[in-house]
């Protein structure tokens, strides 16, 4: 089983108030410019940069960017204290994709690691 936490779903995610993600240049067909996949986030941790171009370096920019229907779920994240914050944007980090034999998910190279959970049940 792969917990993906994503709906692999076409969502618009600029409106005017966060148009970051409304200016994409590769259009697909039949689709408006700021529709978007939403993308997997099992990866999350070892997949910097991001935004659908890699021009955001943080997880936290990524967040703050998101409008349209994304609004209500940035505001509920902003609205959080900062303590609670961090701690989603490091369940975020510890998203990965391991290496065959990779004993623990790295949060910050050559800082913290948190112990690898093998979830087959």
């Amino acid at each position: 089983m792969v917990r993906a936490f994503t709906d692999f779903k076409r969502h618009t995610i600029s409106d005017t108030e966060r148009p970051h993600f409304g200016n994409e240049l590769l259009l697909e067909k039949y689709l408006p410019f700021n529709t978007f996949l939403t993308k997997r986030l099992w990866a999350t941790g070892n997949t910097a940069p991001y935004g659908h171009r890699g021009d955001l370096p943080t997880i936290q920019e990524a967040i703050s960017h998101h409008g349209g229907e994304a609004t209500k779920s940035r505001r509920a994240f902003e609205s959080l204290k900062k303590s609670d914050q961090r701690a989603i944007i490091e369940f975020l980090r510890s998203l990965q994709i391991l290496k065959e034999g990779s004993p623990a998910v790295i949060i910050k190279e050559k800082e913290r690691r948190l112990p690898y959970q093998n979830s087959q049940k």
